[in-house]
């Protein structure tokens, strides 16, 4: 997930520098056929999502390709309607930094898993473990 993010920040920088504005059309497209994948097999992790590290990430990985394919879907229409590259910078700004807390979260777990320190009930809301964000 971290070298996605980083490649997702290089690929921006670049398409911002370059002016280059994206097909509305074809990231709506991706969008809504990703979101009907995605969404499916967060569906079927979801009774799975608390078993171990292993299916956790699984689990929060799909969780943000649905939310990602929203956001596309979103910044499609923004950038069709404003001609602008913008929308598709900032929400994928948006994207990137939700994997990229994701993938914070799931190295505390795992290295809280390897110093035998967890517990699988003491996760918050969000996702995380209430220990790890503090």
């Amino acid at each position: 997930m971290l070298l996605w993010d980083w490649a997702f920040w290089d690929k921006r920088f670049t398409m911002l520098s370059q002016g280059v504005v994206p097909s509305a059309g074809g990231m709506g497209a991706v969008g809504v056929a990703a979101l009907a994948a995605n969404a499916l097999c967060l569906l079927l992790l979801y009774k799975h999502k608390d078993d171990d590290i292993n299916m956790r990430s699984t689990w929060l990985c799909s969780r943000n390709d649905v939310l990602a394919n929203l956001g596309v879907m979103l910044a499609a229409a923004l950038v069709l309607w404003l001609g602008s590259p913008w929308p598709d910078i900032v929400i994928g700004g948006v994207i990137a930094a939700m994997i990229l807390i994701s993938s914070i979260g799931i190295l505390r777990e795992a290295l809280h898993e390897l110093k035998g320190k967890a517990d699988p009930h003491d996760l918050s809301p969000g996702g995380y473990r209430v220990e790890s964000c503090r």
